[in-house]
């Protein structure tokens, strides 16, 4: 069996003296102080006489709608040609 070269043997001391000095970082450095709880979100009461009207939309239509909430679409099953006025 040949026996190791020097670049090697000096890698393995490179690598065992940076993990130790890791470790020993790890071991000496003083213990981090526990963080304080963090709120997310605080009650504001916003009190004020102005009065803020809303903008004008982004995409005005030129058209005016004047249809009303009671008419509804009438479903398609019970749309037939006689209904519509159709001949046929």
């Amino acid at each position: 069996m040949e026996r190791p070269t020097q670049s090697l043997l000096a890698s393995v001391l490179v690598h065992a003296a940076i993990i130790g000095g890791v470790l020993g970082a790890l071991i000496v450095a003083p213990p981090k102080p526990l963080d304080r709880p963090v709120v997310n979100a605080v009650p504001v009461s916003i009190v004020s006489e102005t009065v803020i009207e809303a903008a004008a939309p982004d995409n005005p239509s030129d058209e005016l709608v004047t249809e009303d909430a009671t008419t509804a679409p009438v479903a398609a099953s019970s749309v037939t040609s006689s209904s519509l006025g159709l001949s046929g």
